[in-house]
């Protein structure tokens, strides 16, 4: 990476944004943007996981609140929660990332799917 020094004000080395740019691209106008109704299918899903779970975050918060859930609750709904958020965000980025006809997003989606729904069947069962 390539540091230099602003000729106009002398402050601290800044990073050649040429250099960094590649890291952090999103959709340039080279890649056409992906379709619409794979983009809403894809926000649909997440809304859909994102309601459960947070309904199970907050059933589960005033259980632990309250002190009426068993000891192994807290971790699991703390580990099966941020396994779902990140297989979450991964289908979203895939849905914005990949070819038209891949299979990814909606592969992650799933994913997400199954801790999303073991957290609502252990708040289901053991609270």
């Amino acid at each position: 990476m390539t540091v230099t020094t602003s000729p106009t004000s002398p402050g601290p080395p800044v990073a050649d944004h040429r250099v960094l740019a590649p890291a952090f691209r999103m959709a340039a106008s080279h890649r056409p943007p992906p379709p619409d109704d794979r983009v809403l299918g894809a926000f649909a899903w997440v809304t859909a996981l994102g309601v459960i779970g947070l309904a199970v975050a907050l059933r589960g918060l005033a259980a632990i609140n309250a002190g009426i859930d068993p000891a192994w609750y807290q971790p699991t709904l703390a580990a099966l929660g941020t396994c779902g958020v990140v297989l979450a965000v991964a289908g979203m980025v895939a849905a914005h990332r990949t070819g038209p006809r891949s299979r990814t997003p909606w592969i992650l989606l799933a994913l997400a799917t199954v801790p999303t729904a073991v957290n609502l069947l252990l708040t289901a069962t053991a609270l």
